[in-house]
């Protein structure tokens, strides 16, 4: 099975930044004790499990500060949270949406985002690039595909009605909500974009 020759982009649907969050305990309040932190011995990271976006945001700021980490993998978001809330872990990159309960509780203490650009979710919060890490940019995106050689028309006529589905006020306000920003776009455009 080969995801590019064997499946046709309909449409792009959003994308997410993720967060770096760690523990209360943790002392760290900016991207840079977070790195001195790192840079003083191993900082244990929790992610939702190996290869996951969560993974692979710690794993490029690894890269990019030369930050000492232990990486915790678990099954799912859900567990590596219950553990960081515990202490069990000190950091995190999550997915937005999961960690913004948590954010808004004071249970855990929001460091950076890791997009481009700051999140409409999280305003006040700098991006890691923004804080002294150049280049590092990570984010999570969601899309529909169909079984290569799907005819066009049909192609199309899905991608026209995701499109229109996504200027719904309703949709619009739920995914800004979980801090989603909206894609949409061409088939061509997604499949670029892949």
């Amino acid at each position: 099975f080969d995801t590019v020759k064997d499946l046709a982009p309909i449409s792009a649907l959003v994308s997410l930044n993720n967060v770096l969050v760690v523990n209360p305990a943790v002392k760290a309040n900016s991207v840079a004790e977070f790195i001195a932190l790192g840079k003083a011995g191993p900082v244990t990271v929790a992610s939702s499990g190996n290869g996951t976006s969560i993974h692979m945001s710690a794993e490029m700021f690894k890269h990019l500060t030369q930050f000492q980490m232990t990486h915790i993998p678990y099954k799912g978001s859900a567990p590596a949270i219950t553990d960081l809330l515990g202490g069990q872990v000190q950091a995190m990159f999550d997915n937005i949406p999961s960690a913004l309960p948590h954010i808004k509780s004071g249970k855990l203490r929001a460091i950076a985002t890791t997009g481009a650009k700051r999140d409409a979710t999280l305003p006040d919060l700098p991006t890691i690039a923004e804080a002294g890490v150049p280049g590092f940019e990570a984010t999570t995106w969601h899309g529909v595909l169909t079984t290569a050689g799907t005819p066009p028309a049909i192609v199309n006529k899905l991608n026209a009605e995701i499109n229109r589905a996504l200027q719904m006020h309703d949709v619009r306000e739920k995914l800004a909500g979980l801090g989603a920003e909206i894609v949409g776009g061409t088939p061509k455009e997604f499949a670029e974009h892949i």
